[in-house]
């Protein structure tokens, strides 16, 4: 199915910049970038890819302050 260039690029150990962390609510989270991810992709499979959305699932949400209530806090606490 995979060409052996393929297969060899696929099984390189992941380069651990490309490893990104975010720190929400006390906790840290690592995750690859979404553009990072295509571009490795087209570059093993010379664009010839598609991917398929099995799960959607919100883990999150955050609360949204209007822009005036965070302006005035900023004035109050600053």
């Amino acid at each position: 199915m995979f060409s052996e260039n393929q297969t060899k690029a696929l099984s390189y150990n992941l380069d651990d910049s490309r490893i990104k962390t975010i720190d929400k609510a006390g906790m840290s989270f690592k995750y690859l970038e979404t553009y990072d991810i295509i571009n490795v992709a087209n570059t093993i499979f010379n664009y010839m890819w598609n991917y398929t959305i099995t799960r959607l699932e919100e883990v999150a949400r955050a609360p949204i302050i209007p822009y005036q209530i965070r302006q005035q806090a900023k004035l109050l606490y600053n």
